[in-house]
C-alpha cells in the first residue's frame, strides 16, 4: 500500500442515505395517496352511484304506474265534480324524475369510462417512478449502508508492526472489519424482518409445484457452521411443508428468513428479495432442494432466524435477536489461526 486512503467524509454517505429515505417515503405517500383518490373515484362512478341511480330510476317508474292508476281513478269521478289536477301534476313529476334518473346512471357510465382511461394513464405514467422507489432506491440505501459500514471497519484497522508477518497482517484486518460488519446488525435485521410476506398474503397465495424463481444457494463452510450453531438441538423439519416465495425477477438480493407459520401446511420460511414481489406463492420444501441443497438443515432454525444473500453470496445469517452468527463464525476462524511466523 504506497499511503493511507483519504476518507473524508463516511457521514455524507449516511445523510444521502437518510435523505434517499425520506424521499422514498414521501414519495410512496404522494403516490398512495393519488392512487387513493383514483380508486375511490372509481369505486363511486362504477359501483355506488350507478346502483343509487339506478335504485332512483326503479322507485319513480313505481311511483309513474301508481300516479297512471291515480290519474285514471280521478277522471271516473269527474262527472261527480272530482278535479284531476293533482294526479296529473304528480304524474308528470314521476316522468322527470324517471328521465333524471336516466341522464344521471348515462351520465354517471360514461364519467365511469373516464376515470377508468385517467387512471390507465396515471399508472402508465407514474411506474417508472413506483419501481424506482420500490427497487431502485432500497437497493442503493442497502449499497449506501454497506459502504458506509466496510469504510468505517476500514479506517479502525490497526496496521501492525513491521516485524509482524503478512499473514498477521491478513488475520488483523479481517477480524477488525468482520467486528465493523456488525455495527447496525440489529438495525438492518429489524428493517429486513419488515420486509417479509403479509401473513394475509401467504394464506391466500397460491400453492406450486415448481422451484421457478427461486437463484440456487450453496452454503461454504462458515455458513454451515454458523447454521449448525443456529439450529443447535431444534428437531428435522417437514419438508413436505410449504414455503412462502416473493422474489423479483433478476434482484441481487435475497433475504430468506423464518416466521411463525399461518397454517397446518406452513413452514413459516419467507424466500424474498429486497424490495419483495408484489405476488406470493407457495411451494413445498422439498420442491427447492435442487436449488438449495442445505435446506434440510436451514428449516431446522427456529423462527425469527434470517439470511441475506447478496450476489448469490451469503453476506450475514442472523440469529432470533438480530445478532449475525456467521460473523462469529469467521471472527473466531481468523483469530484462531496458528502464525506460520
Amino acid at each position: 500500500m504506497s499511503g493511507p486512503a483519504r476518507v473524508s467524509s463516511i457521514q455524507a454517505l449516511r445523510e444521502f442515505r437518510s435523505a434517499l429515505t425520506i424521499f422514498a417515503d414521501e414519495a410512496r405517500s404522494a403516490l398512495d395517496a393519488a392512487q387513493g383518490e383514483l380508486t375511490r373515484a372509481a369505486q363511486r362512478t362504477s359501483a355506488d352511484l350507478p346502483r343509487h341511480w339506478q335504485a332512483q330510476q326503479r322507485k319513480w317508474e313505481e311511483q309513474v304506474v301508481r300516479a297512471r292508476i291515480a290519474l285514471e281513478h280521478a277522471r271516473s269521478q269527474a262527472d261527480m265534480g272530482k278535479s284531476s289536477v293533482d294526479e296529473r301534476r304528480s304524474l308528470h313529476h314521476a316522468k322527470e324524475s324517471v328521465d333524471v334518473a336516466r341522464r344521471k346512471l348515462s351520465s354517471t357510465k360514461r364519467w365511469s369510462r373516464e376515470i377508468e382511461r385517467e387512471q390507465s394513464q396515471y399508472r402508465g405514467q407514474t411506474e417508472p417512478l413506483a419501481r424506482m422507489i420500490e427497487g431502485d432506491i432500497p437497493r442503493a440505501i442497502a449499497r449506501l449502508e454497506r459502504m458506509a459500514r466496510d469504510l468505517e471497519g476500514y479506517t479502525h484497522v490497526q496496521m501492525p508492526d513491521a516485524t509482524d508477518s503478512g499473514a498477521s497482517v491478513e488475520r488483523s484486518m479481517a477480524t477488525a472489519l468482520a467486528s465493523s460488519k456488525s455495527t447496525g446488525d440489529t438495525d438492518r435485521y429489524t428493517a429486513l424482518r419488515a420486509l417479509r410476506p403479509h401473513s394475509d398474503s401467504v394464506r391466500d397465495a397460491a400453492r406450486l409445484e415448481s422451484s421457478s424463481g427461486v437463484p440456487p444457494i450453496q452454503l461454504q463452510r462458515e455458513e454451515r457452521k454458523a447454521l449448525a450453531l443456529l439450529a443447535g438441538e431444534h428437531p428435522p423439519a417437514d419438508l413436505r411443508l410449504d414455503v412462502a416465495i416473493s422474489i423479483v425477477p433478476e434482484s441481487t438480493t435475497i433475504i430468506l428468513q423464518r416466521d411463525d407459520p399461518v397454517d397446518e401446511a406452513d413452514s413459516g420460511w419467507r424466500f424474498h428479495s429486497d424490495p419483495p414481489s408484489d405476488t406470493c406463492t407457495r411451494v413445498p420444501a422439498v420442491r427447492l432442494l435442487g436449488a438449495i441443497p442445505d435446506l434440510p438443515s436451514l428449516a431446522r432454525c427456529p423462527a425469527g432466524t434470517l439470511a441475506i444473500i447478496e450476489d448469490d453470496v451469503v453476506s450475514a445469517l442472523f440469529d432470533t435477536i438480530g445478532h449475525d452468527a456467521w460473523n462469529d463464525v469467521r471472527t473466531h476462524d481468523a483469530d484462531g489461526e496458528e502464525d506460520p511466523a
